[in-house]
């Protein structure tokens, strides 16, 4: 069989999957049929990198445990030292794509496999010593806003099933040739790109739900506590923070591992406490409720800050936000 790999694509929900995007993210088939979504972020093999792909996996004669090479990606650096490289000892069969994919899916052109970026664009994951490029690569979205609930699925896609390509020969003779299709699978018509589904729930490996923030701090002091912020300020009850009309929350940041939260009206009439204990979270979330179970009425409130530093000083913050109903 054959072994196909072209990319990933990343998808980011703000509600939590049930979309993955806005209308300008929808994809239509040419019968105005909705198909799917555009990736947040999309990553292909390198054009180089496509054309030395194995279509049926790697050469198990010369790679893997007590073999000449660990990996693909050893062979292929030993290769490309060599006056000539040749990529096709490194695959089964010598069988190589010899082509870059891109572009369009031949297939279903609504689709795209790619621009050939390359996977430099992600950080470097580490091979296993198994002869597989079996690895972990990590994608950093910096493009958030601290507090607020983003989902993130990861998709990878194949380049699909070429059909039968006719091409002219030197000599003006005419040839049918298949690229990475040496089998001649779907004869002659060919199949379109392939791609993993996106998950449903954080159940799915490939589906996952994060409230970005910061870390602890470990060794709080007067000036650190300075960065501490209320997410969001004002509170706005019609914006598009992830809430219902059951749950309302404000979320405090940059939080040392363990302080007090105690918050009032700005007459000083204490409103609720809230402890942090947590070495690694920095954040804390509130309700918008009071020490009564009551909501909160929308106005101007006082917040302070309590913790210790190393030597046991006591140190304070003290910041303010607003409510907006």
């Amino acid at each position: 069989g054959y072994s196909d790999f072209e990319g990933f694509k990343i998808y980011r929900s703000l509600d939590g999957g049930l979309t993955w995007g806005d209308s300008d993210d929808k994809i239509y088939d040419t019968t105005g049929v909705f198909v799917g979504w555009e990736p947040y972020e999309q990553f292909d093999l390198s054009a180089f990198e496509d054309s030395i792909f194995c279509v049926k996996g790697f050469n198990s004669d010369v790679i893997g445990n007590a073999s000449s090479f660990n990996t693909w990606d050893d062979c292929v650096a030993y290769e490309s030292l060599e006056d000539n490289p040749d990529y096709t000892n490194c695959c089964s069969e010598g069988l190589i794509r010899g082509a870059s994919i891109s572009g369009p899916d031949p297939y279903s052109p609504w689709y795209d496999l790619g621009s050939d970026t390359g996977l430099d664009q992600l950080i470097e994951c580490e091979p296993s010593d198994t002869g597989e490029d079996v690895c972990l690569y990590t994608y950093v979205d910096d493009n958030v806003v601290d507090g607020f609930e983003y989902t993130y699925a990861v998709t990878a896609y194949d380049m699909g099933v070429s059909g039968a390509s006719e091409v002219i020969g030197l000599d003006g003779s005419l040839s049918t040739t298949y690229i990475a299709n040496p089998d001649e699978w779907a004869n002659p018509k060919g199949y379109q790109s392939i791609e993993t589904s996106r998950g449903t729930t954080v159940y799915d490996p490939n589906f996952v739900v994060i409230v970005p923030g910061y870390k602890s701090s470990t060794s709080p002091t007067e000036e650190s506590l300075k960065e501490i912020t209320v997410v969001p300020n004002p509170y706005v009850a019609a914006s598009n923070f992830n809430e219902t009309a059951y749950l309302k929350k404000m979320l405090f940041t940059h939080l040392p591992a363990q302080c007090v939260i105690n918050i009032y009206t700005i007459t000083g009439e204490m409103v609720t406490s809230l402890t942090h204990d947590d070495p690694l979270d920095g954040k804390e979330w509130w309700d918008l409720r009071t020490i009564n179970n009551q909501e909160v009425s929308p106005g101007l409130y006082i917040y302070t800050v309590e913790s210790t530093d190393n030597s046991g000083k006591a140190i304070k913050h003290v910041g303010k936000f607003a409510i907006i109903r």
